[in-house]
């Protein structure tokens, strides 16, 4: 039993954290990536809220937009970039994932919902 538990501690921090530092991220092609009308600040606030009881996102404001992210200790969980480009909101979302798992999913489509 002990066992099972640890294995289940280990999977979920490896989800948190990641395999990747925020750097080695953002030089992969991302997970999801939309265009939206609203502005960056009405789409970073339906994201936050849409996602704020599966996990709650840190903030960073960027000089066109901003980044909401979910690691630890200097590596990256997940990644989301809402960038103003040219009068339009872009979103890029770096967001693991495999086949049982339920938050990156769940992540995945509120970005889309709020598209």
């Amino acid at each position: 039993m002990k066992k099972i538990i640890f294995l289940g501690l280990i999977s979920s921090f490896t989800f948190i954290n990641g395999c990747q530092s925020i750097e080695e991220q953002t030089e992969n092609k991302p997970d999801v990536v939309l265009t939206t009308q609203k502005s960056t600040a009405e789409y970073k606030n339906c994201v936050l809220e849409k996602t704020s009881v599966l996990m709650p996102l840190t903030t960073t404001e960027t000089k066109n937009g901003f980044r909401l992210a979910k690691g630890e200790m200097g590596y990256a969980g997940v990644t989301i970039y809402i960038l103003n480009e040219n009068g339009a909101t872009k979103i890029k979302g770096h967001i693991p994932s495999s086949s049982w798992a339920v938050i990156p999913k769940k992540i995945k489509q509120a970005l889309k919902d709020c598209a």
